[in-house]
C-alpha cells in the first residue's frame, strides 16, 4: 500500500510534469524494493561535534544575518516546479530552486550558484565554485557555463544535450547516496527515493547530528556492498559519498541563540526532503523540497575544507569510509584501489608515472591511510583535482573541444588549488578500475 500511494502520487504529478517520471524512475521494476537490513560496524568513538561541523566548534548566532525569509512577498516564497523546470537528486538544490535562490528552472551558472547558495544556506565560495564547476563539466554546457540540477536540456549545436545531474552517474552523482538507491538496483535510474534509506536516516537518532549521520553513511555503504554487485566509488565519489551525508547536518540544521551550533529535527528533515507522514507510511512528493518556515542558516560559510574535515572525522570513526574501489560483479566483494602504500601516494601527489601494480591492491581495503594524504589540505586537493580525470559525455567525441574544456576547468579551480597549496596530481590509470564493472559509467 505504501508503494502504491507513492506511485499514484507521483503519477498525478507526472502527467503534468514530465520530468517527474524521469526523476522518479517509476518504470523501474525494483522501485523501492525493501531488502534485509545490512550488517554494520560500531564506531571507534563519538566525536560529539556541533552541527556546524568540525570546522566551526565555537559558533555564534546573529538572527538578522542568519534568518532566511521565505514569506510571501520576499521573492523567495515557495513555488512548485513547472512543466519544464529541472529538479534532481539533491534536496538542497531543489529547495533553493523552488524558493528562487537559484533560477527556478533549475539551470544555473557558477555566479548564480555562488550568490544564491550563500543567501539560502551560507555556502562558501570555494564549495560553490567547485560544485558548480563540476556541474558544468559533467552535467552542463561549458560554452555557456550553465548546468542543470536535474535532467538534460538543449545546448549549443556543437554539443550533445547536457545530461544534467541525473546523467552523471559515478562521475558526479554516484552510489551510496543518503536517500537515493544505487542506479544498478533501480534499472539505471539515479533518482529513486528509497524509503528504506530515508526511514533509517529518520530513525538514526531523536535529532540528527554529525555522529548519527556518519552512522547512516556506514549503513548506506554496507548496504551497497552487500546488495549491489556493481557498487563503485571512483576518485570523486570516494570523498563525495561520505561528504554528502555531512551536508545534511551542515546545511539543513536550524540555528538559534539557544543553540547556535544548530539543531536538526525530524520535521525539518522531512520538509527539506519533501516527505510527509511517519515511518511505515512516508510519502515522497518529487521535486517539492522546500526550506522550512522560521529557519535560520548556519553562522559561518561552509567551505570545501570544512566538508573534508568532517569526512576525515567520519573516516576515523569508521575506518574505510573513504575508499576508491567497488564490488567486482558479485555482492560482498568490495576491493579497493590501494592508495595506502606511501610510495604510491607520493607518486600520485608528485605526478610521477604509476604502473598497475602501484595502483591495484587490496591489503588496505582501499582505505587512504597514508599520512601525507590525510594531513592538511591534501584530501581536499585530491577531491578537486580528481574531478579532471573523467572525460564528460557532453563532448560526444568532438576531440577539438576536450582541450578547451580541460583548460576551462583548470582556470575555474586554479585559484582554489593555489590557495590550498595543492601539489600536482597525476592522471589516473584506467587499468586500475578494470576489476570493477560499476566503473563503466565513470570511464564512459
Amino acid at each position: 500500500m505504501k508503494i502504491l500511494v507513492l506511485v499514484l502520487t507521483s503519477i498525478q504529478y507526472a502527467s503534468a510534469y514530465p520530468w517527474v517520471m524521469e526523476s522518479a524512475g517509476l518504470s523501474s521494476p525494483k522501485h523501492n524494493q525493501k531488502r534485509a537490513e545490512p550488517s554494520v560496524r560500531q564506531p571507534l568513538f563519538l566525536s560529539n561535534r556541533k552541527n556546524t561541523g568540525r570546522g566551526n566548534n565555537a559558533p555564534t548566532f546573529n538572527a538578522a544575518a542568519q534568518y532566511v525569509d521565505i514569506t510571501s512577498g520576499s521573492g523567495h516564497d515557495f513555488h512548485p516546479p513547472g512543466t519544464t523546470d529541472r529538479r534532481g537528486p539533491c534536496p538542497g538544490l531543489n529547495a533553493a530552486a523552488n524558493h528562487g535562490f537559484i533560477p527556478r528552472n533549475g539551470i544555473l551558472t557558477t555566479a548564480q550558484a555562488i550568490s544564491g547558495l550563500a543567501e539560502a544556506y551560507n555556502v562558501g565560495s570555494t564549495f560553490a565554485i567547485v560544485g558548480s564547476a563540476l556541474g558544468v563539466v559533467y552535467a552542463g554546457d561549458f560554452v555557456s557555463g550553465t548546468w542543470s540540477i536535474g535532467g538534460s536540456y538543449p545546448a549549443l549545436p556543437l554539443l550533445s544535450n547536457p545530461p544534467g545531474l541525473l546523467g552523471t552517474h559515478n562521475k558526479y552523482e554516484g552510489d551510496a547516496s543518503p536517500t537515493r538507491g544505487d542506479a544498478y538496483l533501480n534499472g539505471g535510474n539515479t533518482n529513486i527515493w528509497f524509503e528504506q534509506y530515508f526511514t533509517h536516516l529518520y530513525n538514526v537518532g531523536s535529532v540528527l547530528t554529525h555522529d548519527n549521520v556518519a552512522a547512516h553513511a556506514e549503513y548506506i555503504q554496507q548496504y551497497s556492498k552487500q546488495f549491489n554487485p556493481y557498487f563503485f566509488l571512483g576518485p570523486v565519489g570516494a570523498v563525495l559519498s561520505p561528504g554528502t551525508h555531512g551536508l545534511i547536518v551542515n546545511m539543513m540544521s536550524n540555528h538559534s541563540a539557544e543553540n547556535p551550533g544548530g539543531f536538526l529535527s525530524k520535521d525539518v528533515l522531512k520538509t527539506f526532503y519533501s516527505v510527509a507522514g511517519e515511518p511505515g507510511s512516508f510519502v515522497w512528493t518529487p521535486g517539492h523540497e522546500r526550506i522550512p518556515n522560521n529557519w535560520y542558516k548556519r553562522p559561518s560559510p561552509l567551505e570545501i575544507t570544512d566538508i573534508v574535515l568532517d569526512v576525515l572525522e567520519n573516516n576515523a570513526m569508521y575506518p574505510g569510509q573513504i575508499a576508491i574501489g567497488g564490488n567486482t560483479g558479485t555482492v560482498n566483494t568490495f576491493t579497493g584501489v590501494d592508495l595506502g602504500n606511501l610510495v604510491s601516494i607520493t607518486k600520485l601527489l608528485r605526478g610521477t608515472e604509476m604502473n598497475t601494480a602501484d595502483m591495484i591492491g587490496a591489503q588496505t581495503g582501499g582505505v587512504f591511510n597514508a599520512v601525507n594524504l590525510l594531513e592538511g589540505n591534501n584530501l581536499a586537493c585530491f577531491l578537486i583535482q580528481a574531478t579532471q580525470q573523467a572525460i564528460p559525455g557532453q563532448l560526444s567525441g568532438i576531440i577539438s573541444n576536450i582541450g578547451a574544456l580541460v583548460q576551462w576547468l583548470v582556470n575555474e579551480l586554479q585559484p582554489i588549488t593555489s590557495n590550498l597549496n595543492c601539489p600536482q596530481l597525476a592522471v589516473f590509470r584506467e587499468e586500475a578500475f578494470a576489476p570493477f564493472p560499476g566503473a563503466a559509467s565513470y570511464l564512459s
